[in-house]
């Protein structure tokens, strides 16, 4: 008997969809556990009979809340009840009401939400990355941009696999948005390197810096450029924030405090060739 109820408690108590089934066992003379208080909303409470004759009757339950009032014996071996109303229930065996009284909790229930890692840098071959999602509900996900598609939506904790084209061009970052009804969006990002004629990160080319940066960019242009260069500042949509002609080897500031915070590539462009740097604005 011992280890048979033990295996039904264990396959009732398993999680169906992101609802937990809370077993709750009627002996001789008591119920086990007589204290729920970490019920949520949506749950369900499950009373097993395992001897005697007992009823499960509640006493007081929260304003909207059913009340019940059922047998748990022989012949009615459970009854489960459906936890929708935030509140304290109190409830009792009517033939045992001196000693068989419990109660359980229900809490209102939180969606949550964690998206890792921010950003996944990749090369510019086509392939396939993966961000961790860990929540306890549904979850939508939207690519801003074509080059780059994503696993729609999934629920609980799971896998997000963006896959992303060849890129022939400049470095470019796609955003990706996962969605939870009633928190704040998380957005993450791929950023995907350029192919030929274009240096990403490569320090003999020219400095940027602060990197990230909270406004304030100091850039010193290389002497390999040429001596005259274009420099741009682009913003992930490829949208310039601000271009100007400038001389090889000098330096220069630039202010992005009035644009949104985000990733910007600083481009210079020369006769030899084109060097783009991804920067971090960090708002």
């Amino acid at each position: 008997m011992t280890g048979s109820l033990i295996a039904i408690f264990v396959m009732i108590f398993s999680l169906s969809g992101f609802s937990t089934k809370w077993v709750v066992t009627v002996a001789d003379f008591q119920f086990t556990p007589s204290s729920l208080p970490n019920v949520i909303s949506g749950d369900t409470i499950r009373w097993v009979w395992v001897s005697g004759t007992h009823t499960t009757t509640s006493t007081s339950v929260p304003s909207g809340a059913m009340t019940w009032d059922q047998p748990i014996d022989a012949t009615n071996t459970f009854y489960e009840y459906p936890a929708t109303v935030v509140g304290m229930y109190n409830y009792y065996c009517m033939h045992h009401p001196t000693t068989m009284i419990a109660s359980f909790m229900v809490n209102a229930f939180t969606p949550t939400l964690n998206v890792t890692p921010t950003n996944q840098n990749v090369t510019a071959a086509a392939g396939t990355i993966n961000f961790s999602v860990t929540s306890n509900t549904d979850w939508v996900v939207v690519s801003n941009l074509s080059w780059c598609t994503v696993t729609p939506s999934g629920t609980g904790n799971g896998i997000l696999t963006a896959t992303y084209t060849a890129n022939s061009g400049p470095p470019r970052i796609d955003t990706i948005t996962v969605t939870v009804t009633g928190l704040t969006p998380q957005k993450v990002t791929v950023s995907q390197d350029g192919t030929t004629g274009i240096a990403t990160n490569n320090a003999n080319t020219f400095l940027v810096y602060p990197n990230p940066t909270t406004g304030l960019l100091t850039i010193i242009t290389g002497e390999s450029t040429g001596k005259v260069d274009d420099l741009t500042v682009m913003d992930i949509t490829g949208n310039t924030v601000y271009s100007n002609v400038v001389s090889a080897g000098q330096q220069y500031s630039i202010d992005l405090s009035a644009f949104p915070g985000g990733y910007y590539f600083v481009q210079v462009t020369s006769e030899i060739g084109t060097l783009t740097k991804k920067v971090i604005l960090d708002k």
